[in-house]
């Protein structure tokens, strides 16, 4: 739920920027890339459970993506395409992948470290019981 939620969140951000350097082109690639890059990270890493392939994964099909639309440009119009917007769908793709690669697996790992170490309290709770009777048993045979 929080995956999706954040998701939507990066969506909806990168469809409102709305400042006067961002010309509403670059705007949209940021927000295919934040799109596909995120996406991509999720199935991949969901897949094979490796985060490095994923990550790649989710920069190079970003990267593909900005490369087959400046591609299909320059079919369309000639000398229209451009490297820097294949770039910034680059970009976006890096935002999102990178987003649920630290953001959201690094609260995982917290969480399951903190399971690990309860698990090895109790566990060393229990072994220091069992001792304990252990003892008193041995104490009331001698």
């Amino acid at each position: 739920m929080k995956k999706i939620l954040l998701f939507l969140t990066l969506a909806l951000f990168c469809s409102k920027i709305n400042a006067q350097a961002i010309s509403e082109e670059t705007q949209l690639h940021i927000g295919a890339g934040v799109v596909i890059g995120s996406l991509t990270y999720l199935l991949v890493d969901k897949v094979t459970g490796n985060k490095k392939k994923a990550v790649i994964w989710g920069l190079s099909l970003s990267a593909a993506a900005g490369i087959a639309k400046e591609v299909r440009d320059s079919s369309i119009c000639g000398d229209c395409a451009d490297v820097g917007d294949v770039l910034t769908t680059t970009l976006g793709g890096a935002v999102g992948t990178f987003t649920f690669r630290f953001v959201l697996d690094g609260k995982k790992n917290r969480r399951g470290e903190r399971k690990i170490r309860k698990e090895q309290k109790r566990l060393e709770k229990e072994e220091l019981e069992t001792r304990e009777r252990l003892r008193e048993e041995l104490k009331l045979k001698i």
